[in-house]
């Protein structure tokens, strides 16, 4: 089965102030007061009318993050510190990807963990999946393992397997 999210992870008290400004905007709550914006079609074509469509500057570690969404994953880090993540997975393999902003500058990433094969760029790391991307991401966040598995399956981001799935639990 197929697991593939894209997004951004922040703490939700001020993580949706910081982008109301955005009409297409789904917060969904999270565990441990977290929230995560998945990438809708609606978002991304208000980011590109917004912001215009160049991928000069982009991070090539990433499917989705453009220079605006980029930008974007930076204004909400002035209020608290924020993510952006990617996962790709089917049949157990893939990869996944995080960066991570905190104070307006990046303080983690971009990298991506996973599989060696079908990726162009580097450095792609080959680690245990509870040292991936996404999970060091997450950590600097302050998400807390406690009893579950590791920090993506403590943000209960292992009950939904794509961005259609996590925006049909959105509640306003």
């Amino acid at each position: 089965m197929a697991h593939q999210v894209e997004g951004f992870i922040g703490r939700h008290s001020s993580f949706r102030g910081a982008l109301t400004s955005f009409q297409s905007v789904r917060v969904v709550r999270l565990p441990q007061a977290f929230a995560l914006l998945p990438l809708s079609h609606s978002f991304l074509v208000e980011v590109t009318e917004r912001f215009g469509n160049a991928r000069q500057g982009a991070h090539p570690e990433f499917r989705a993050l453009t220079p605006a969404l980029s930008l974007l994953g930076n204004q909400p880090s002035l209020l608290t510190p924020t993510a952006y993540i990617e996962t790709e997975y089917f049949a157990g393999h893939g990869s996944q990807g995080s960066i991570v902003w905190d104070l307006g500058r990046i303080v983690l990433g971009p990298f991506r963990t996973g599989e060696l094969r079908d990726w162009e760029f580097s450095p792609l790391l080959d680690v245990p999946l509870h040292e991936g991307a996404i999970n060091q991401a997450l950590r600097y966040l302050g998400v807390i393992q406690a009893h579950a598995r590791d920090e993506f399956s403590a943000l209960e981001l292992d009950s939904r397997r794509s961005n259609d799935e996590w925006l049909a639990t959105f509640a306003p």
